[in-house]
């Protein structure tokens, strides 16, 4: 079956299962969603294919619908949260409630960032099928990660508009008042009449219709007071805080008599709402802040587990062992808000995890990530701007980075391959580490580097092969009974002190 450059085809797989529905009157349950990056290049997708070439991230599917105007197209859409990146998207897959993969395509090449990078992103993935009889696909959503389309968006406009328009006109009495603004800036009671006339601004009433507007330009250029709407894939390169697809976002602009400008920028949701924040004044923007609800604070201590080899990524699983486990460390991560008022714990069982794991901006109660002590090996750990954090047996193939952490705790952690990065990287953060070896850190490297107004205590450190074994930069590191060493055993500068 041909394939345009970026098109999707249905597997073998998936044609058996929609036949077997059509058959059995039964429905195939779309359940998520896989991306890739196919190994460093786009290839040509065939329909014999169970997998992904190389699958760097899966979640739930956010929205399943039929396309209205025309019955075989099945449109999908997916969020990768922000805790997810640090991969480019090439290759894209729908799996069903089996772990079949239905359909898979190629889709234009996009890089998604990580936190790490200094960017925090949610970004819209949007997919679509073609088959012959839509209706046997079973529209299964995940209610928590719900997205608002551009249709369900225009129908609740739609319903203000007339809302409004009824109200248009009216005379302004006390029961009325809830429908109008007698201030000037948006509409004009006529103190003889007391008849409401429009004025010209983003929300005014035109022609006896109630107008929100669609900007296509940049953020910074919304500062006349009104409401607006803006979608698209690079909204953030146009100064906003998400990058949304089809989906649709609402922008509410105030600008006060001396020039200062609020703008408020909410992300449609069937669930709840993400709201982000700014303002202008003096003329210069401050950054986008996201606006914090009940809904980001978890309040209950919670256990997830993990299992590379039998565990699945969607939402069902995570509460137990083996095969009711999550799959991968960052899909937990995902699924935690950044709140927490008691512990979380990631228990992780053995095996190699090529995942560059990244806990980040998670504020309040330990974040606990444990493995097993026959063997949890991951690619790298980056560990910042958290409160608490606790490690334990677990390895890494080159190196664990901790970054302003208020307080951690390392215990039987290490650093397994060789390789030019230091093995533990600690700066501006507290702890302590412990039971542990960090070895083979070649070129410039050193077993542990700390430096930026560090304070950590090691006990029972090993470690060889290094080319430094301690380097401390303006920081202070207490050792007792570790015996790492390198080429250079220890350096010290910018007043640092290793005792």
């Amino acid at each position: 079956m041909a394939l345009a450059q970026y098109g999707t085809l249905i597997t073998t797989i998936g044609l058996a299962q929609i036949a077997n529905a059509q058959i059995t009157q039964t429905k195939v349950g779309l359940e998520y969603i896989a991306l890739g990056d196919g190994n460093g290049a786009h290839y040509v997708p065939t329909q014999n294919q169970t997998a992904l070439v190389h699958e760097v991230w899966r979640g739930p599917i956010a929205e399943l619908s039929i396309d209205p105007t025309n019955s075989n197209r099945i449109i999908i859409d997916a969020v990768i949260p922000v805790t997810a990146g640090g991969f480019t998207i090439r290759e894209i897959g729908i799996f069903d409630d089996k772990n079949n993969l239905i359909a898979v395509g190629q889709y234009p090449e996009k890089y998604k960032p990580q936190l790490s990078e200094g960017v925090s992103e949610e970004t819209l993935i949007h997919f679509v099928i073609e088959t012959n009889n839509a209706d046997v696909v079973k529209l299964t959503i995940d209610p928590t990660v719900i997205i608002a389309s551009r249709n369900y968006v225009d129908g609740k406009v739609a319903q203000v508009q007339k809302a409004l328009t009824e109200h248009s006109g009216q005379i302004a009495t006390t029961e009325k008042l809830g429908h109008i603004k007698p201030d000037g800036e948006t509409i004009t009671v006529d103190p003889e009449t007391g008849i409401a006339s429009a004025q010209e601004q983003g929300y005014q009433l035109t022609d006896g219709e109630y107008v929100i507007d669609y900007s296509t330009g940049h953020a910074d250029d919304l500062v006349k007071s009104g409401f607006y709407k803006v979608t698209g894939g690079a909204l953030t390169g146009r100064g906003f805080p998400l990058n949304l697809g089809a989906a649709i976002a609402t922008v509410e602009v105030y600008t006060a008599d001396d020039g200062t400008v609020l703008q408020k920028f909410t992300f449609s949701s069937l669930v709840r709402g993400y709201s982000y924040v700014r303002g202008r004044h003096g003329g210069v923007w401050s950054p986008w802040d996201r606006a914090v609800t009940i809904n980001d604070v978890n309040v209950d201590y919670k256990t997830y587990y993990v299992d590379g080899t039998l565990g699945t990524d969607d939402p069902n699983f995570g509460l137990g062992t083996g095969a009711k486990a999550f799959k991968t460390i960052n899909y937990a991560l995902s699924r935690l808000t950044k709140f927490n008022t008691k512990e979380v714990t990631i228990n992780v069982a053995n095996g190699v995890y090529n995942e560059n794991v990244n806990i980040d901006g998670f504020i309040g109660a330990n974040i606990r990530l444990i493995g097993t002590s026959s063997g949890t090996i991951l690619n790298n750990l980056y560990v910042s701007n958290c409160g608490r954090f606790a490690g334990q047996n677990f390895q890494v193939k080159t190196t664990i980075d901790i970054r302003a952490v208020n307080q951690f705790s390392l215990f039987a952690c290490g650093k397994t391959d060789a390789s030019t990065s230091d093995g533990l990287y600690v700066l501006a953060s507290i702890g302590m580490v412990s039971a542990g070896a960090f070895s083979n850190c070649t070129g410039s490297a050193a077993g542990i580097r700390v430096g930026n107004n560090s304070v950590i205590y090691i006990e029972a450190i090993a470690g060889s092969g290094n080319a430094v074994g301690i380097h401390c930069s303006g920081s202070i590191v207490r050792k007792n009974g570790s015996t790492i060493t390198g080429t250079t055993a220890q350096t010290v500068t910018g007043g640092g002190q290793i005792i």
